[in-house]
Formats: C-alpha cells, sequence, structure tokens
C-alpha cells in the first residue's frame, strides 16, 4: 500500500542494523546494481529468518503529497474513486514524463517515477519486488 512509509537500505551495515531490531525484511536501495544486491544477501546470515527485497520492476515512489495535484482543490473527485483509479501524468522542463496517482479517500496524490526493469536475481535470502 503506497500510503505507508518506506525506507530502503544501501549497505550492508543498514541491513544489519535494521536485522537486529527484528525487522525480517528491508526493501535495498533500487541505485543498487546487481553485484551489490548479491553482495548484500551473502551477508544475510543462514541461521536467520530474514531478507532482503529488491525491487526487480516497476516505478518508485518519488513523493507523497497530501495537497491534490489531480484537482483545484476544491472537487470531491478523488473521494468517489477508488485508490489508484485517478491518473494524471506531469512533464518536467526537459519533457520527461512522470505519473500521478491519487489515494483515493484522502485526497493525497503519489509521484512515481518511470518504471524501472532489471535483471533477476536468484538467491535464498532475496525476495523479488514487483512494483505496480
Amino acid at each position: 500500500d503506497p500510503r505507508y512509509y518506506s525506507f530502503n537500505v544501501l549497505n550492508t551495515e543498514a541491513l544489519h542494523f535494521y536485522h537486529s531490531l527484528g525487522i525480517s525484511s528491508v526493501t535495498l536501495s533500487p541505485e543498487m546494481n546487481s553485484s551489490e544486491i548479491i553482495r548484500a544477501a551473502e551477508k544475510i546470515s543462514d541461521t536467520d529468518n530474514k531478507k532482503a527485497e529488491y525491487i526487480y520492476r516497476g516505478p518508485i515512489t518519488l513523493m507523497r503529497m497530501r495537497y491534490c495535484l489531480l484537482s483545484d482543490g476544491k472537487c470531491k473527485q478523488c473521494k468517489k474513486m477508488p485508490s489508484g483509479s485517478l491518473t494524471r501524468r506531469l512533464s518536467d522542463l526537459a519533457s520527461k514524463k512522470f505519473t500521478v496517482k491519487s489515494l483515493g479517500n484522502d485526497c493525497h496524490n503519489i509521484l512515481l517515477s518511470a518504471p524501472i526493469e532489471r535483471s533477476k536475481i536468484s538467491h535464498s535470502k532475496l525476495i523479488i519486488r514487483y512494483n505496480i
């Protein structure tokens, strides 16, 4: 659910820190390449029931907004629609396109990156995550 706040992990020290707090799975940073992801997975002890997930395919949430970009702020359109069904595209100065989706009832929006795609990585300590 995109309404929950999330964080990602960029190094094995952070991975071990969050696992030591009892968090069983953390998301590895999308900025990591395949060899860095494998290296992080290899540092997870086989005796632990801990895992790391990596984003295999799909857009990444860049921003969550309380102000509705899809209306003038006065409409009730978002409240009538299921979460994620109201979508618009924004362009930056370089004509790069970004998707904005409503989160439904509360008129919050999320700004998404262009979808990423990477090679699948097989490792017993990795969970593959598909963003939709």
